[in-house]
């Protein structure tokens, strides 16, 4: 009867902690050698790398400068090409300074860098929310790295200090654009106040303060002296306003070409333009609404929200020209705030404009509504406190400009230097520790890795659960692989008389076969015959678990047979899903050890294409089977047939028929009457035959078989059969309704971690040979 394996049905296997920790521990040296090959590599890198030492400036850039201050305080602060902190970082790494730092170097200490060099080596950092400019430099020695940081940091400051001084050299052009100016307007007021004296004979000119002025007239002396403010204050935002513009079109010189050629060919230039109008006009209306409302009215904090948009919006078209030109220097970022300062010259005198022409609409209505007032003492009195007011102005511009011009002696800088580069102890790269903890966890993480995907990979069965998940069959028996003491101590130095012809190695007879190959083709048959001997119980040691192992598969057989599991076994067919599985083996050594148990047993060689049965007891190949089927053995009757092909051997109640020769149709001849009639002869004549047959995957000859033998047994290699054959072969077998009995395990490695259960049993059976029953031991 067909065995039923539902209670082992196939299912998904579920992944454990055990499992994962199972297979590090399996696959151990895969993860060490995985981690030290890393390692490894990452010590040749550090051997192979030239060290990189790093030295660094601390600069510090100050905001309250005098010069700042004190053009801040005349009001001239648009005239001085300040650079905030961002720019200052751009300007050092701009070509104004590294190309005279090059020189430099080249000049007094004969190094030659280049401009991808300088970029490459050079690092400027600044700490969040300070003015602290630090300075980096990398080089192969320890003094390159300080020579380098502390040359390029005095360029810097030098350079620095000449932009400076190139401001104040601007501001001074302008004081005294301004001064001659006002000279020229004092000389041409006292002119007029001259000629309006002759005019008028008046001999006697009172001081302004001695006059009594009536209300009115005071009244008109206060327009008058604000309207002569406001041209003064006009001239000056005109002039400012003209000097920024010449200083626009200088900083576009220094910009990148292809940003030149898009500001003069349009490009982003008139989408600036554009919003540059708009942030005027802004402007300008949220100051006339200021002159109205309060800061919180509506109509003021919408235009608030419209310009800061506005501005935004220019931020965004100013850094398309930066971005164009690949990096964010100083002359992009100077061009920038010019412009910016621009705007708002543009909205101050077209504010002062406004008020101009208010001022005067209001002294002419003035003048119109109190015709009475418009005198010569008036008009003298408006001139003189005029020619006043210039002079009071050309005073403070003069002690500013000498302020200036002493300031510009002084040859100050923005920045000042810190401290300087020292040469570093050790290089920065390559890093030992970090790169050797790294190299140490990005090992061990590939290790893991690798050790997993070879897991994964390896479809091979492994264990005695997986073999019983994917058949849905119990396991009837575990065979240990087993190296040195435990195996026989077998020497093959020819094979046997009956090697060569049909299904045997090549032998020198064979056409189209070189003598070369031949030997060599038999050199590793009689190899392979060597570990089949080994491990064939007769020639192992007594206590040898491989013997342990075919005794509970003799011990299993029986307890179903009598359990009435499988009914009367009388005959088992050992099989297997693919060649080299060790199912001839197996079929030899469970034939012996129930031999040996007084059972009498028969072991015939089914497999007529690669028989190997007859090797292993040392007889002839023929005749055999094959000679049985096709009538080729003398005899009337099937008994003596039998006998002619019936072989004893050296282990008690055991007898061998062998394969015989290989004939052209082996399948037909097993599917044949003949073999029934010399299966039910055994079974008359046996307590037990056992059949060892092809494999299932190559030939069709075992499918034959199946269904004659009370019981199949199907041979699973450890670590060499793949999981869909196992299956593949399972289904065949259910296919030809066959009954199955189970499985075995061959070549278990028990000492694995992954199979550690097992071992401790095989550990306690070699000394519990007494567990058996007397009749169960060996003669």
């Amino acid at each position: 009867m067909e065995y039923s394996g539902n209670s082992h049905a196939i299912e998904e296997q579920e992944i454990h902690l055990r499992d994962i920790l199972m297979v590090l521990s399996v696959r151990k040296w895969v993860v060490i050698i995985g981690a030290l090959a890393t390692i490894a590599g990452a010590i040749v890198y550090l051997v192979l790398s030239e060290p990189v030492y790093e030295a660094e400036v601390t600069m510090l850039y100050e905001k309250s400068n005098p010069t700042t201050a004190l053009l801040d305080a005349i009001d001239f602060r648009q005239l001085q090409s300040e650079l905030e902190l961002d720019a200052q970082k751009a300007f050092l790494m701009s070509p104004i300074v590294l190309n005279e730092a090059k020189s430099k170097l080249l000049n007094e200490y004969g190094l030659i860098l280049t401009d991808k060099e300088m970029e490459k080596i050079l690092n400027l950092t600044s700490p969040r929310g300070s003015n602290v400019l630090k300075l980096t430099a990398k080089a192969r020695t320890p003094a390159t790295a300080a020579l380098i940081a502390n040359t390029v940091a005095r360029v810097f400051i030098e350079k620095n200090a000449e932009r400076k001084s190139s401001d104040l050299d601007r501001a001074i052009s302008f004081l005294n654009s301004q001064l001659s100016q006002l000279q020229k307007r004092i000389q041409k007021l006292e002119e007029e106040i001259a000629k309006f004296k002759e005019r008028e004979r008046i001999t006697a000119v009172p001081t302004q303060d001695g006059w009594e002025l009536p209300g009115l007239l005071q009244k008109l002396g206060e327009m008058e002296d604000q309207l002569v403010q406001t041209e003064l204050e006009y001239e000056q935002v005109k002039a400012q306003l003209e000097g920024i513009r010449m200083q626009i079109e200088e900083k576009k010189k220094e910009l990148d070409p292809s940003v030149q050629q898009m500001t003069v060919a349009g490009g982003l230039t008139p989408q600036i333009n554009e919003l540059r109008r708009q942030i005027t006009e802004l402007k300008l209306e949220l100051n006339s609404k200021l002159e109205l409302y309060t800061e919180k009215h509506q109509d003021v904090i919408d235009l608030k929200q419209r310009l800061k948009a506005a501005e935004e919006q220019l931020q965004e078209e100013l850094a398309k020209l930066a971005k164009v030109r690949g990096e964010s220097l100083d002359p992009i970022t100077e061009w920038q705030k010019l412009l910016e300062q621009e705007t708002d010259l543009e909205v101050r005198l077209r504010g002062l404009e406004e008020r101009k022409k208010l001022l005067e609409a209001k002294i002419k209505k003035f003048k119109e509504e109190h015709p009475d007032l418009v005198t010569k003492d008036v008009e003298l009195m408006r001139m003189l406190r005029e020619k006043k007011l210039l002079e009071a102005t050309h005073l403070e511009l003069k002690k500013k400009l000498e302020e200036m011009k002493l300031l510009k002696e002084m040859r100050s800088s923005d920045v000042t230097l810190i401290k300087e580069a020292t040469e570093p102890r050790l290089p920065v790269k390559p890093k030992v520790k970090l790169t050797l903890a790294l190299a140490v966890v990005l090992g061990v993480m590939f290790g893991v890795g690798l050790a997993f995907l070879l897991e994964y990979m390896d479809n091979t069965v492994k264990t005695k659960e997986e073999v019983e998940r994917l058949t849905g069959l119990p396991v009837v028996g575990i065979i240990p692989k087993m190296e040195g003491k435990f195996l026989g101590d077998v020497k093959v130095q020819m094979l046997p008389s009956s090697a060569g012809g049909d299904g045997g190695p090549p032998t020198e007879g064979r056409p189209g076969s070189g003598g070369a190959v031949v030997k060599k083709l038999r050199r590793r048959y009689r190899q392979q015959l060597e570990q089949l001997l080994k491990r064939k119980i007769t020639n192992l040691p007594p206590r040898s678990p491989i013997i342990e192992s075919y005794r509970a598969i003799r011990s299993n057989i029986r307890y179903a047979s009598l359990n009435g599991d499988i009914g009367a076994v009388k005959t088992i067919l050992i099989t297997s899903s693919l060649p080299g599985e060790g199912k001839s083996l197996t079929a030899t050594n469970l034939a012996i050890t129930f031999a040996r148990s007084g059972v009498k047993t028969a072991l015939v060689d089914c497999d007529l294409h690669r028989s190997k049965i007859h090797y292993m007891f040392n007889i002839d190949k023929s005749p055999g089977v094959s000679e049985f089927l096709t009538d080729q053995v003398e005899g009337e009757t099937i008994e003596e047939k039998v006998s002619k092909i019936l072989k004893p051997v050296d282990v008690e109640n055991l007898y061998v028929i062998p394969s015989g020769k290989l004939p052209p149709n082996p399948g037909d001849l097993l599917a044949s009457d003949k073999i029934d009639k010399l299966i039910e002869y055994l079974k008359s004549k046996f307590e037990m035959v056992i059949f060892d047959s092809p494999p299932l995957g190559v030939v069709s000859d075992t499918s034959v078989l199946a269904t004659k033998i009370d019981a199949t047994i199907l041979i699973v290699r450890a670590g060499h059969t793949k999981r869909p054959v196992v299956a593949q072969a399972k289904e065949m077998l259910e296919h030809l309704g066959a009954n199955v009995f189970g499985t075995v395990i061959n070549e278990l490695d028990v000492k694995s971690r992954r199979y550690s259960d097992y071992y401790y049993y095989y550990s306690y059976s070699k000394y519990g040979r007494s567990y058996y029953a007397p009749e169960e031991e060996e003669e």
